[in-house]
């Protein structure tokens, strides 16, 4: 089952408005043995490498990640490739969602309604489509996309705890769940082309509530087929590219385009306004984004 519903409640759709004119270290770890690769935490003997935590002894060299011997469980950082202690032990309880720590081999922390729990791990990386929280890796969870209809599209979310884990101007970390203080990386998208999301869905501009008060990118679920000029009266009729709006007193698919670094629409690029007609930049990652109509 999908985790939680994201936005529905929580973010605002930017464009209709705007348009009054228009615990993983350096030093894998393992409980006895590694000879090489595994994705996951020990509770036993390890055959591969672990991304976790020494907490007895290692006898072989870790060639990738550590090229020295560790020949105890580590006190101190190793001079090499591991600039921190390994402890053996997750600092947080039940389990550490950043960095991932506290679960064995093949799972996963994440949450489980309000709870921290250890799950099954996935391979889903950032932005893929999930329908369980399982198909995410570990540091990512499953989470359903913003929606204005009640539509069912899912996502998997990096979970995050400062701005810098979170790539591009158009993502930020955010604190998503209700009553909790753990954040996600929203999928800052690519407005024109809907790159950053997964299939059958689309890039949208929406805007975060206070305290953020921003202007951000992220997928839609409300994702449909109509190109430049179709009639619309919901966002889901309208394709990835185009967003439904009025620019002339018409309700119809709108194109996104960038302003610069070149005009992507034919018939010139316009800037967004706010409710006060005032220009609202929309500038991500080197590129000023408006509307072609």
């Amino acid at each position: 089952m999908k985790s939680f519903d994201l936005y529905a409640t929580s973010l605002t759709l930017v464009c209709p408005a705007i348009l009054a004119v228009a615990c993983a270290k350096t030093d894998p770890g393992e409980v006895y043995w590694d000879t090489g690769y595994d994705p996951g935490y020990d509770t036993g003997a390890d055959t591969q490498y672990d991304p976790g935590f020494d907490t007895g002894y290692d006898p072989s060299i870790e060639p990738t990640v550590d090229p020295s011997v560790d020949t105890v469980t580590d006190t101190s950082a190793d001079t090499i490739t591991d600039t921190a202690v390994d402890t053996g032990t997750c600092p947080e309880t039940p389990c550490g969602l950043i960095p991932q720590c506290g679960c064995p081999a093949g799972q996963k922390c994440s949450l489980v309604g309000t709870a921290r729990s250890c799950v099954a791990a996935g391979y889903g990386t950032r932005g893929s489509s999930c329908t369980a929280d399982s198909d995410c890796a570990a540091g990512l969870i499953c989470l359903e996309l913003f929606t204005g209809e009640g539509a069912s599209e899912a996502a998997c979310y990096p979970f995050c705890s400062s701005e810098t884990e979170c790539p591009g101007d158009a993502a930020v970390c955010w604190e998503a769940f209700l009553g909790l203080t753990d954040r996600i990386c929203t999928l800052g998208c690519n407005l024109v082309t809907s790159a950053g999301c997964p299939s059958g869905t689309k890039c949208l501009l929406l805007t975060l509530p206070a305290p953020y008060n921003m202007n951000i990118t992220d997928c839609t679920a409300d994702a449909g087929s109509g190109i430049l000029g179709s009639f619309c009266t919901v966002e889901s009729h309208c394709g990835p590219g185009y967003f439904c709006g009025s620019a002339s007193g018409t309700d119809e698919c709108i194109g996104y385009c960038t302003i610069s670094p070149y005009d992507s629409c034919a018939f010139g690029c316009r800037q967004f306004v706010d409710a006060s007609s005032m220009p609202v930049t929309l500038y991500f990652d080197g590129t000023s984004y408006g509307y072609c109509y």
